[in-house]
C-alpha cells in the first residue's frame, strides 16, 4: 500500500513538472509578435460575437473573409468553420478585454491541456507508466506543437478533442462506465471545431472496432449514428455555403500523390523520422532468441490493436486531406503530433527496457548537444528546403523581442493616421483591421476595392501569398498614382507572414537581411 501511494506521488510529482514547463514554454512572451493574417480573422470574426451575439464576417466597416463570399451566408453569418473557437475566444475578450494575449491564451491553454491527456492517453494505451512519460516530455519538447498551440486558431483544439475522442473509446472498450460520454463529448466538440476531422475520427474508431473488437460494433455504430445526428442541422446549414465543392477534389490523380508525399515529408521532417521502424526490426532480426512474427504479435495482441488504433487514425486523417483538403499546409497534422509521440514512446521504451534511465539519459545527453551545436552554427537559419526545428531556437524565440512587418505597420498607422483613415495593402489587411479602427481595402477578402483608390495611406507588400493578393497589388499599383503619396520607410522587415507556425516557414528571429516595409501617405 505504501509503495502504491510512493509511486503515485511520483507519478503526479512528475506530471505536475511536465504541465509547469508546458504553461511556461506555452504562456512565455505570448503576446510579442502580432496576430498574422490567419490568427486575425478568427479574433476578427470572434469580436463581432461581442456585439451581435453571432460570428459574421463583417462589423459594419471591415470584411474579414480570406475565402472571399464563401465564408459566410445571410447577413455576413460566418459559415466557413464552425463556431466553437469563435466563441471560446468571444468569452476570453468579453471577460479579460481585447489583446494579443487574451487572443492566443485560450488556444494556449487548450495545449496545456492536450500535454495532460496526452500523458492519460498514453499511459492508458500502453500500460506503461515510462512509456506515457517518454511520451509526454517528447510533446513538451515538439517544436512544431508548441508553435501551434500558440496560434490564435483551432489547432490545439483539434489536438485535445481527438485525443479526448479516441480516449473515449479506449475506455468503452475496456466497459468503461466514463467512455462514452468521453467520446460522445470529444466528437461532438470536435465536430464544431472541424468537420472534417470529426468524420476522421469517426471513421478511425469504426474501422478499428470493425477489424478488431467486433463485439462493440453495434455500439460504437450507435455512438457515431448519434453524433452524425447531432452535427446534421449543422451540415444541411453549412451546405448552403457551398463549402463542401469550395476546394474541389484530387481523387487519387497525380495531384493526389503530390499532397500526399508532402503530408509524408512533413511527417518524417518535422514529427516522426521513419527511420525509427528500423529499430524494432533491428532488435527482432539480430535477437539471439527471435521469435516468428506472429508469436511476438500474440503476445502483445493488446499494445498490437492499440497501435493499430493510431495508424488507422494517421491514414484517415492524410488521406481525406491528400483528397479534398486545400493546399497541403502542416498545421493540418496538429493532432497527429501527440499520436506520433505515443508511437516513438513505446519504439524507444521497449528497445532500452532493461536499462531504461541509463539509455534515456544518455540519449537525452546527446540529442541535447545536437541541438545545442545545431543552434550555435545556425543551420536552422538555412532557407533552403525544410528546415530541422530546434528547441533552441524556440527559447530564443520566448525569450526575445521579435519585430515583424504588421507590428510596424499598424504602430505607425495608429501613431500618425486616425480612426476615418482608409488603407489599400496588398496582404496583411486582417491583422491590421484587428489593430487599427481605420477601413481597410485589399488583401484576399473579395469586396469591391475601388474606393481603396483615394486611400489615405497605402501599403505595397514586396511578397505575394496568393492569386488574390497578386491581383490586388497589380489593380493598386495600375490604378494608385503614387506619385500624389509621400513615400515613408520604416524599419521592420517586409516578410510575408508575421507569425505563420508552420515549420517550413516560421522565423524565430528577426529577419535583418530584407527590404524595409514601405508606407505610401496621400499628400494634403
Amino acid at each position: 500500500m505504501i509503495e502504491n501511494r510512493t509511486g503515485k506521488t511520483k507519478e503526479y510529482l512528475f506530471l505536475a513538472v511536465v504541465l509547469i514547463a508546458a504553461s511556461v514554454l506555452l504562456l512565455a512572451n505570448l503576446d510579442n509578435r502580432y496576430l498574422w493574417q490567419d490568427e486575425a480573422e478568427t479574433a476578427l470574426v470572434s469580436k463581432t460575437i461581442l456585439t451581435e451575439g453571432l460570428p459574421r464576417g463583417h462589423d459594419g466597416k471591415n470584411f474579414f473573409s480570406q475565402e472571399g463570399e464563401i465564408s459566410y451566408g445571410k447577413d455576413y453569418l460566418w459559415g466557413l468553420d464552425p463556431w466553437f473557437p469563435f466563441y471560446l475566444l468571444a468569452l476570453f475578450f468579453k471577460v479579460f478585454g481585447i489583446s494579443t494575449f487574451v487572443a492566443r491564451v485560450p488556444f494556449a491553454i487548450f495545449g496545456i491541456a492536450t500535454v495532460a491527456l496526452t500523458y492519460f492517453f498514453a499511459r492508458f494505451l500502453t500500460k506503461d507508466k515510462k512509456a506515457a512519460a517518454v511520451t509526454v516530455v517528447l510533446l513538451v519538447l515538439s517544436v512544431p506543437f508548441l508553435l501551434l498551440s500558440r496560434q490564435c486558431r483551432y489547432y490545439s483544439l483539434i489536438a485535445f478533442f481527438s485525443l479526448l475522442g479516441l480516449y473515449g473509446y479506449l475506455l468503452l472498450l475496456e466497459k468503461n462506465k466514463a467512455g462514452m460520454v468521453t467520446f460522445l463529448i470529444g466528437s461532438v466538440l470536435l465536430f464544431h471545431c472541424n468537420i472534417l476531422f470529426c468524420v476522421t475520427l469517426l471513421a478511425t474508431v469504426f474501422v478499428h472496432a470493425l477489424l478488431c473488437h467486433r463485439r462493440q460494433l453495434v455500439k460504437v455504430f450507435v455512438l457515431c449514428l448519434v453524433v452524425a445526428l447531432a452535427a446534421l442541422p449543422w451540415l444541411i446549414w453549412a451546405y448552403g455555403t457551398k463549402y463542401a465543392g469550395f476546394f474541389g477534389w484530387r481523387l487519387f490523380n497525380k495531384e493526389f500523390f503530390e499532397v500526399l508525399g508532402t503530408y509524408l515529408s512533413y511527417i518524417h521532417c518535422f514529427i516522426f523520422p521513419f527511420f525509427l521502424l528500423l529499430i524494432p526490426l533491428g532488435r527482432y532480426l539480430l535477437s539471439p532468441q527471435r521469435k516468428s512474427i506472429k508469436t511476438s504479435i500474440s503476445e502483445n495482441i493488446v499494445l498490437w490493436k492499440n497501435l493499430l488504433l493510431l495508424i488507422l487514425f494517421v491514414i484517415f486523417t492524410i488521406v481525406p486531406l491528400s483528397i479534398m483538403g486545400p493546399r497541403p499546409f502542416f498545421r493540418y497534422m496538429t493532432q497527429l503530433i501527440p499520436v506520433f509521440c505515443v508511437v516513438t514512446a513505446v519504439i524507444v521504451t521497449s528497445a532500452v527496457k532493461p536499462y531504461f534511465k541509463r539509455a534515456v539519459t544518455i540519449i537525452a545527453v546527446l540529442f541535447a548537444v545536437f541541438f545545442f551545436i545545431n543552434y550555435r552554427q545556425g543551420a536552422s537559419n538555412s532557407d533552403s528546403g525544410m528546415r530541422y526545428l530546434n528547441f533552441f531556437d524556440y527559447i530564443e524565440e520566448i525569450t526575445h523581442d521579435y519585430d515583424g512587418p504588421i507590428e510596424g505597420i499598424a504602430k505607425y498607422l495608429n501613431e500618425n493616421g486616425s480612426d476615418k483613415d482608409t488603407v489599400a495593402i496588398t496582404y496583411g489587411d486582417m491583422p491590421l483591421k484587428f489593430y487599427t479602427n481605420m477601413r481597410i481595402y485589399g488583401g484576399l477578402t473579395g469586396e469591391d476595392i475601388s474606393p481603396g483608390l483615394q486611400a489615405d495611406w497605402v501599403v505595397i507588400r514586396k511578397y505575394n501569398a496568393a492569386r488574390g493578393d497578386f491581383k490586388v497589388k497589380r489593380y493598386f499599383l495600375q490604378n494608385i498614382p503614387l506619385s500624389k503619396y509621400r513615400r515613408i520607410e520604416i524599419d521592420y522587415p517586409d516578410i510575408l507572414w508575421e507569425n505563420r507556425p508552420g515549420p517550413d516557414y516560421h522565423e524565430f528571429r528577426t529577419v535583418k537581411d530584407e527590404d524595409k516595409v514601405v508606407i505610401y501617405q496621400k499628400r494634403n
